[in-house]
């Protein structure tokens, strides 16, 4: 078995009221197209990692969802 690959698609959990608000922001604002799921429950954001993609698209995520979180209401944490 080889993990080289483990971690090049992975769903975290995120919390937010709105994933289709989310998602649609997260692109409008950041040109970031990235899922964010409902499943049941609970919802997830999912990241894949592609060749093509540089630590600087992960900078860039990070930023954006850190901005989102500081900015406005589409993403709360956890207590």
């Amino acid at each position: 078995m080889n993990d080289t690959f483990l971690g090049q698609m992975f769903s975290i959990p995120i919390h937010t009221p709105e994933p289709e608000t989310l998602q649609r922001h997260l692109f409008e604002a950041y040109k970031i197209e990235i899922p964010v799921m409902r499943h049941g429950k609970d919802t997830y954001l999912r990241y894949s990692i592609q060749v093509f993609n540089s630590q600087k698209d992960l900078d860039t995520l990070y930023e954006a969802l850190s901005e989102t979180i500081e900015n406005t209401e589409l993403i709360t944490i956890a207590k």
